[in-house]
């Protein structure tokens, strides 16, 4: 029996060893350095997120239309000439921006607040999901900190019954239980490390440090706030929520471009000016000045589309509220 346990033993002494030489081979010197990651640091990399960078070139878009929108309309030149005589034409139409050059311009410039609202509204989500990764990944090193200290109490044990029942102090079933437990403590750990470098992995992936770092949490921890009334969060959130006032600029860019496709609804006008020469049937130069009139003929539909946006946003804000709070 003496010689079964020692047997027993030696081997799980070589399997060890095996194992160490095996996992000190796989890091090699290049390999992941481990950082540590305080939630401050974490929560000021939300500025490097994708959405960020989707959100500030969408203002940057909204910004160079509130620039066209106050630019002056595009004229056209006019050049034409004659097969049997040799007169020349050539006019030039200045499009004017009334009547809706006003309208355009709030329309642009509601959808550049709308632009704003919607980067405030990237960054806050970023940061809440670098804080939620933060604290998942303190909670999984602290849930592998336990199995690891479980699992070298089991181990503990398990040698201790070992060497008890060598002696014959303890029963078998004692060597069997301690071993079973040992067995759970080991599966149990490596179930914590997998979570653990789960974790590590998704907040180093919203972080954007690319797939061969590694973090780990560093600094204080600190304890979320005591709530308040219920009535009070909810009053603090719709005055504050970026989600919110991203909704009320959205329905306010909708007013405005509804405001614009009726404005447009308008005949527009355009100054024409032109000259006429090479005419062998009459001598110098022959100069005119007119008036055109653009006919909106799908200024109506285009209203309509503009309402139906303008009374869609409010229905969109009650939809996206109410799956949040479920």
């Amino acid at each position: 029996m003496w010689r079964r346990v020692v047997r027993g033993r030696t081997v799980l002494v070589v399997g060890a060893l095996l194992g160490l030489s095996v996992l000190s081979g796989r890091a090699a010197p290049g390999d992941q350095t481990l950082r540590t990651v305080t939630l401050e640091e974490a929560v000021a990399s939300a500025d490097r997120a994708p959405e960020m960078t989707a959100a500030l070139a969408g203002e940057q878009a909204a910004e160079a239309a509130v620039h066209v929108a106050r630019a002056l309309p595009d004229p056209e030149l006019s050049m034409a000439t004659n097969s049997i005589n040799a007169r020349e034409t050539v006019s030039v139409l200045l499009p004017l921006p009334w009547p809706a050059r006003g309208p355009r311009v709030e329309a642009a410039t509601a959808d550049l607040q709308t632009a704003g609202r919607s980067r405030d509204a990237a960054r806050a989500s970023a940061r809440q999901a670098l804080r939620v990764a933060w604290f998942a990944l303190a909670a999984a090193e602290d849930r592998a900190q336990a199995a690891a200290d479980r699992e070298a109490r089991a181990r503990r044990n398990s040698e201790a019954i070992a060497a008890l029942l060598a002696e014959g102090r303890v029963a078998r079933l004692e060597y069997v239980r301690a071993g079973a437990e040992a067995a759970l403590a080991r599966s149990d750990r490596a179930s914590a490390d997998e979570a653990l470098r789960t974790a590590g992995m998704t907040l180093v992936t919203l972080m954007g440090l690319g797939p061969e770092g590694a973090v780990a949490t560093g600094g204080a921890r600190p304890l979320p706030d005591q709530e308040g009334a219920i009535e009070e969060s909810v009053a603090r959130a719709r005055e504050a929520s970026p989600e919110v006032r991203l909704q009320v600029a959205a329905a306010d860019a909708a007013a405005s471009r509804l405001r614009l496709a009726r404005r447009l609804r308008v005949p527009n006008l355009g100054l024409n000016l032109g000259a006429e020469f090479n005419d062998p049937t009459q001598e110098g130069t022959n100069r005119f000045v007119g008036v055109s009139v653009g006919i909106p003929i799908a200024g109506a539909a285009a209203a309509l589309v503009a309402l139906g946006a303008r009374r869609r946003a409010p229905g969109e804000d009650r939809a996206r509220r109410g799956c949040g709070s479920r």
